[in-house]
């Protein structure tokens, strides 16, 4: 029985794991990918196909279904931690509280990724970098190095313990709960801050050479909810200032 469970445990987290890394994949492509081709479609223009009640309509549905999904994520994001620990628990399994926490990020990111609706007609701002060699190298550059940054805070911050393959580690050796191996210090910060680079994500959400009405709604959203949610104090600074400081004694 013990075997079976350990099993299923494995398999659960692995298949999670997966799907995480592909659900992140999908939003790097999402936030960072050049629109194909962009079409200035001013209101005549849409009056000539049928009326201006029309488009406005359809941008205002597509406006209220982009909101809605935002909300979606952010409400899964922020309060649906402690309602997958109770699950875990009720399975039995509670070293998948973190991977069950992924799996709902995952959907929910996926649902807004794919259902996600875009309003190409009106823009705050346009640059055509498709036709620009040099403009195209600098913004992919910015992006990529940007992810790339994000990447390493991320590995810095303990990308196995992310993901829920170290419970699942410590899990299978019989070793004390992740957490019970943690200073409080550093629960305290990584309750204050679970991501790193609220600046690189900042890059990547505003340095976009078409800011469409979607792209817009999406920056303004997610920008406020993380300056909002990313909440470290100077007790946290504090803290960090004592691991650089007993790093350099060492």
């Amino acid at each position: 029985m013990g075997f079976i469970k350990s099993l299923t445990v494995v398999t659960l987290s692995a298949s999670i794991f997966i799907l995480t890394c592909t659900t992140i994949v999908h939003l790097v492509f999402f936030l960072s990918s050049l629109p194909d081709t962009v079409k200035d479609l001013n209101l005549q223009e849409y009056q000539r196909r049928g009326g201006g009640k029309s488009i406005f309509s359809n941008i205002f549905m597509n406006i209220m279904t982009n909101v809605t999904l935002i909300c979606v994520f952010i409400l899964q994001h922020s309060f649906l931690i402690q309602p997958m620990k109770t699950i875990a628990k009720k399975l039995s399994v509670p070293v998948l509280e973190r991977s069950f926490y992924n799996l709902a990020s995952s959907i929910a990111l996926l649902t807004l990724i794919f259902c996600w609706k875009k309003n190409p007609s009106y823009a705050l701002w346009y640059i055509d970098v498709q036709n620009n060699h040099t403009l195209k190298t600098v913004y992919i550059s910015i992006h990529t190095i940007t992810w790339l940054i994000i990447y390493v805070g991320i590995v810095c911050m303990d990308v196995a313990e992310l993901f829920g393959i170290k419970q699942v580690i410590k899990y299978l050796r019989d070793e004390p709960k992740f957490f019970e191996c943690k200073s409080r210090g550093l629960v305290r910060f990584q309750k204050h801050m679970r991501h790193p680079s609220l600046v690189g994500f900042l890059i990547i959400l505003w340095v976009f050479p078409f800011m469409s009405i979607d792209r817009l709604l999406l920056a303004s959203l997610w920008s406020i909810y993380m300056i909002i949610a990313w909440k470290p104090d100077i007790g946290d600074y504090n803290y960090l200032l004592r691991q650089q400081l007993i790093k350099k004694l060492s």
